[in-house]
């Protein structure tokens, strides 16, 4: 047998090897989160300190806490510490909502509105993530500071 036609043949070998019986994985891929609906309460409104950096006018932080409609619920929550008692409102990816927009849905200290409590499942994605059904986050879009384009 010449050298051509054992090099040849190592190179089947090792191709038809390399994926016989191996399980596909993927790394991250679709998340899957549980709810946990409640109410939140806004405890807190004020500037936001790094307010230059953002595309809306008058931003503010707005801080919350969460309350759930099952009192049992806690016991449920996988990441027991991470943003347990509320969080801060956030629009279009992170950013700090105008406080035009914040008052104009009547978010204001002492307010209380629907909110859900999402925890992950499955998947490699933001662990706690406050979904806030009743907040219209399109209405903000318009109140962007003069020079900026993105919504």
């Amino acid at each position: 047998m010449n050298s051509k036609m054992l090099l040849f043949l190592i190179f089947l070998f090792l191709l038809s090897s390399c994926g016989s019986g191996a399980k596909e994985t993927k790394a991250g891929g679709a998340c899957q989160y549980k709810e946990f609906p409640g109410t939140m309460e806004i405890t807190k409104i004020e500037e936001d300190p790094q307010g230059i950096r953002n595309i809306y006018k008058d931003p503010v932080v707005v801080t919350f806490s969460f309350t759930p409609d099952d009192a049992d619920a806690v016991n449920k929550y996988r990441f027991v510490k991470f943003l347990k008692d509320g969080g801060t409102l956030h629009i279009n990816g992170g950013k700090n909502p105008p406080r035009k927009c914040i008052e104009e849905q009547g978010y204001t200290v002492g307010s209380k509105h629907k909110a859900i409590r999402t925890e992950l499942r499955k998947g490699t994605c933001t662990p706690v993530v406050y979904l806030h059904p009743e907040f219209e986050e399109h209405k903000c879009y318009g109140m962007k500071k003069e020079g900026t384009e993105s919504p």
